[in-house]
């Protein structure tokens, strides 16, 4: 969380993009040890 409010929801980069948090024991496949989830957004 420190590092992500050093570089977001400043004056300089009001935005503050969404996270996901998940522990390794619930990942789909135990034996990954990354899960990346992508939300795209179609303006």
């Amino acid at each position: 969380m420190e590092g992500y409010i050093q570089h977001f929801g400043t004056e300089e980069q009001p935005d503050l993009p969404t996270r996901s948090v998940f522990e390794v024991a619930g990942l789909a496949n135990p034996a990954w040890l990354v899960e990346i989830e992508v939300v795209a957004v179609r303006p």
